[in-house]
Order: C-alpha cells, then structure tokens, then sequence
C-alpha cells in the first residue's frame, strides 16, 4: 500500500520533463506552456492520489483526528491552568501553546513516537490536575483515571479511545 502513496513525488517531475519536451505547448490554439503544465499536474497528482487504497486513507484521515485531539486536550488543560475569569482566553495559536500545536503532535504521530506524545500530554495533563485541586477532588481523581488509561498504551491504536475520552471530560469541564 505505500508504494502506491510514494509514487506521487517521483512521477511528477517524469511528467514535467514530458511536458518540456513537447512541441505541442508551442501551438497557439493550446494553453501556454504554464497553464498546461499546471492543469496536466493537478490531474496527475489527482489521479495518483485516487489510487491511494482507501484504507490507507483511512489511516491518513485517523492521523488528522489524533493530532487534532491531541492539540485539544493540550489547549483544554492549558486553559484550566492557566486562563482566569476577565482575561483575553488562551487560544491555539498563543505561545503558551508553542510545543502543543497540532504541527508539533503531527510530526510525533507519523515518527509513531508514543512515548514522546506521552509525555508532552502527561505535562500538559499534570498541569490541569493541579488546576483542578489534585487527586483529592472527585474531578482530579476522575482526570487521573482517564490520564492513567493513556499513558499505559503502547501503540497510536491504543492511545486512541483514552484520548477521546480525555478530550471528552476536559470538555465537560470547561
């Protein structure tokens, strides 16, 4: 399957060597040169790309909503933190938030770097649970639980429902 997905950067540039090549881009009842090559590329990596087995995308679309997630629960924890009554609210793109962007969890699930994800979550995670009165609170005791269930995964698959269900309760508190 991923052989049909690392074909798209290695036949683009055989097409633009054709499409130099040709005299037909000379002729003047035909796109320049430019335009054609643009319209011929974008078919091209269209093409390629309905070639891709759908599980694949499938895998490609789970990779989006995991680093989206986890950019949420990041930005839900930060701002039990840190965001107080009166003041502008913590948003994605604020430098509290420079290390948890989705950029920074995208290049982490791709690497599959489950420890890593892990720990930027768990420091994340550890912030909100102090927010929330620790461990001794109903709500702290409940934010454990569902950080427990993550940090024991041992795989992308495994981090997948704990992270759903701490996006879920961090939600319900906010």
């Amino acid at each position: 399957m991923q052989n049909q997905a690392f074909c798209i950067p290695t036949c683009i540039p055989s097409l633009k060597k054709a499409l130099q090549t040709t005299s037909l881009m000379e002729h003047s009842s035909l796109p320049r040169a430019p335009k054609l090559e643009k319209v011929l590329l974008s078919k091209a990596f269209f093409f390629v790309c309905r070639k891709v087995p759908l599980a694949l995308r499938r895998d490609l679309t789970q990779v989006h909503r995991m680093e989206t997630s986890l950019e949420t629960v990041a930005l839900f924890s930060l701002k039990l933190a840190y965001e107080e009554e009166g003041l502008s609210p913590i948003l994605r793109d604020d430098m509290v938030m420079g290390d948890y962007q989705k950029d920074v969890f995208e290049l982490l699930v791709r690497r599959g770097d489950v420890e890593t994800i892990q720990f930027k979550m768990n420091e994340c995670l550890a912030l909100a649970m102090d927010a929330l009165g620790g461990v001794e609170k109903p709500l702290g005791r409940e934010l454990h639980k569902l950080s427990t269930d993550f940090s024991e995964a041992q795989s992308l698959e495994q981090l997948d429902q704990p992270l759903l269900a701490l996006k879920g309760y961090l939600k319900d508190i906010l």
